[in-house]
């Protein structure tokens, strides 16, 4: 279904923008990058509501909100990966 309001224009979703920023990571690198996700999904206002949840997760080591500036490396093997996704998105069409 989602596919479908995707295909009609109906991409101002939160829904709709996790999906694309959980793409575009998968393809730019091969990893996800949670703070920037979240960043792009539910905005800067949304994401500065759940600071306090964000430092916890840092304490833990779990995020690292680093990652917004500092640039991560592909991971061995991205061409596959891309590959992938190119051959999933000529499946789906």
């Amino acid at each position: 279904m989602r596919k479908e309001a995707t295909k009609v224009g109906l991409t101002n979703s939160k829904g709709v923008r996790h999906a694309v920023a959980f793409k575009d990571d998968l393809y730019k690198t091969g990893r996800l990058k949670e703070v920037s996700m979240s960043l792009k999904s539910d905005g800067v206002v949304d994401s500065a509501k759940q600071a306090f949840y964000a430092l916890r997760l840092w304490k833990h080591s779990k995020i690292n909100p680093f990652e917004l500036v500092v640039p991560q490396k592909p991971v061995n093997g991205i061409d596959g990966v891309r590959r992938l996704m190119k051959a999933a998105e000529e499946v789906s069409k």
